[in-house]
């Protein structure tokens, strides 16, 4: 490799480098909500892996809604709903490293979040046929089967409770819809099922 190669090797990354420090010294002043978010789902891994490492500095509760209301949301539910929207696997796996890591900081996924009132595992069974892998992580993660909407049009209702409206919903609607298969709707149901045989 020639000497100017190498110089201009040599300054595209100090160039980088430089990019990256400053691109730190301007993420670590956003909240961790806003962290969270762009840990999560940043179009830029670079930012994400600076975000990602930014957010395991700070010392918050990952509970803590960011505000009242419906629009108001925890860092946990802002990662779950990323992870759960996903568009790639490697997107998945970007989201699921902070769920983990707010996990082990004292996420809780029992905890009912507005605007209606339920549970991330309420969330994963709205997905109807795409929600196992959610389901089957929020349990493996400790997500109680048993939980209960807190508020709104679903209140009192378990997971499980849910699951049966959503496939009661399908059907009844099964002839506007030219890909219904019975087996989707029937799979969450199945799973919770299994997660309260094994309590």
């Amino acid at each position: 490799m020639g000497e100017k190669m190498k110089t201009t090797l040599n300054c595209v990354s100090a160039l980088l480098l430089l990019a990256v420090a400053i691109l730190a010294v301007g993420t670590y002043q956003l909240s961790p909500w806003r962290l969270t978010v762009y840990a999560c789902a940043s179009d830029r891994p670079v930012l994400r892996a600076v975000a990602f490492a930014i957010l395991r500095t700070k010392s918050f509760d990952p509970n803590q809604l960011d505000g009242v209301g419906a629009s108001a949301a925890s860092p946990l539910g802002l990662s779950l709903a990323v992870l759960m929207n996903a568009p790639t696997e490697h997107d998945r796996d970007d989201a699921k490293k902070v769920v983990d890591w707010l996990l082990s900081r004292g996420g809780d996924l029992n905890r009912p979040a507005p605007p209606e009132g339920w549970t991330p595992l309420h969330d994963a069974v709205s997905l109807g046929p795409w929600s196992e892998p959610y389901m089957r992580y929020l349990l493996s993660k400790g997500a109680d089967p048993n939980a209960k909407a807190g508020s709104g049009h679903f209140a009192g209702r378990t997971p499980l409770a849910f699951a049966y409206e959503i496939q009661r919903a399908a059907f009844k609607n099964k002839s506007n819809n030219p890909n219904y298969d019975p087996k989707y709707f029937a799979r969450p149901i199945q799973i919770l099922k299994e997660a309260h045989a094994h309590e």
